[in-house]
């Protein structure tokens, strides 16, 4: 994997973590998914942009393992690199 692949990796898991949690995209589909979710964690995991970082990251990494641009030896570790890179992206770029 290249650093410009791990780059936009990073960049993908933070805006669809944003997009899942915090808006209501494209024909409000994020808002629909939030609002009909089951009562308690699932609910709670929806709206909340770490959580959503957490499964975006694991979708990116499975993207490159998948496309054999990552090592699935090291999936892991760049599933919580994607995470956290997510997580560091929302508290440079948000005000609250």
């Amino acid at each position: 994997m290249s650093w410009m692949e791990f780059l936009v990796g990073c960049l993908a898991t933070y805006r669809m973590s944003l997009l899942v949690a915090k808006e209501e995209g494209p024909a409000e589909l994020a808002k629909k998914a939030r609002d009909s979710a089951p009562e308690g964690w699932i609910k709670r995991g929806f709206y909340c942009q770490w959580c959503q970082s957490f499964w975006w990251g694991m979708g990116t990494a499975l993207f490159f393992a998948l496309t054999d641009r990552l090592a699935w030896r090291d999936f892991p570790i760049f599933w919580l690199a994607f995470s956290a890179s997510g997580i560091v992206l929302n508290q440079v770029c948000t005000r609250d």
